[in-house]
């Protein structure tokens, strides 16, 4: 990233400083689908949230799991609109897929 160099730390936001940093570290991917497992929670309804035991991501895709087979079964039939929706909200294709258990 070619930006000039300001004269104090205090002149360089801190969404530029973090943006440098996962660039750096080559931690990027990382941070944007752990922020995918947040949205993928804030997207579902409250009372569907409770039925979600775990969420985490990994080479862009979304494991999820639940003991609720009507549950399953509904994340199964929605999986491309909940794919669409949360990157959107990232900006970027982060998440390919969504896989239930």
């Amino acid at each position: 990233m070619n930006t000039p160099t300001p004269r104090y730390m205090a002149d360089i936001p801190l969404s530029t400083l973090l943006q440098q940093f996962l660039e750096k570290n080559h931690r990027e991917q990382d941070f944007q689908e752990h922020t995918a497992t947040r949205i993928f929670l804030d997207i579902l309804p409250e009372p569907q949230r409770t039925m979600v035991e775990s969420v985490k991501s990994e080479n862009g895709i979304l494991f999820v799991k639940s003991n609720i087979a009507a549950f399953r079964f509904e994340l199964i039939n929605r999986r491309s609109s909940l794919v669409s929706q949360i990157n959107e909200k990232l900006g970027k294709e982060v998440i390919r897929d969504i896989k239930v258990r």
